[in-house]
């Protein structure tokens, strides 16, 4: 397993390092090898050794599926770096499924993934909560952001589906935008 943080350049040289990643309770820490190259430390994380799960971070929860929590502008941003870091396998745009809740920053993060973050589709969904964005907003703003293809799903299992006849090949499927979207799937799964 490979983690990427953005930070500051070290020279460690192939000693030992002490890292967290994450932030408050969702923080894992411990003693990792360290390897610098550019802007981002790369993590390799020994897999005899169990570790914390980084719940709804990055989570593979089905083919091609990944669930990651990014619910504001700077996740959504370090999100997206992350992805663009890893080698590109030549699986084509992905499908990203969004939805959020009404105190969240979501047209500045929609505006941010439809720059830069290129889709093959955009899949807006309404989550359960009484705080999420309605689904017709957000398809609304996707179109005002990008001229890729947008659907409006009104419940999560519905834009799984959708999400799935959307991508090609081997593309990935990505759930972003809310905790209560990532819980959705995650019982779905």
């Amino acid at each position: 397993m490979l983690m990427l943080i953005r930070g500051k350049q070290h020279r460690a040289g192939g000693r030992t390092q002490q890292c967290s990643v994450g932030h408050g309770s969702d923080a894992l820490t411990g003693i990792w090898p360290v390897n610098s190259e550019g802007p981002f430390l790369h993590l390799v994380l020994d897999p005899s050794i169990k570790w914390p799960a980084a719940n709804g971070r990055m989570e593979e929860a089905g083919d091609h599926l990944i669930i990651d929590g990014a619910h504001n502008p700077g996740a959504l941003e370090a999100f997206a770096e992350s992805v663009h870091a890893l080698p590109d396998e030549g699986e084509g745009l992905p499908v990203v499924i969004f939805s959020a809740v009404t105190d969240k920053k979501y047209e500045q993060m929609i505006a941010y993934l439809c720059e830069h973050f290129p889709a093959k589709a955009y899949v807006a969904v309404q989550i359960e909560d009484a705080r999420g964005v309605p689904v017709k907003e957000l398809g609304r703003l996707f179109r005002q952001y990008t001229s890729q293809r947008v659907i409006e799903c009104g419940n999560a299992q519905e834009a799984v589906r959708a999400a799935y006849r959307e991508r090609s090949g081997t593309g990935y499927i990505y759930c972003l935008g809310s905790l209560y979207l990532a819980g959705e799937i995650k019982k779905m799964v």
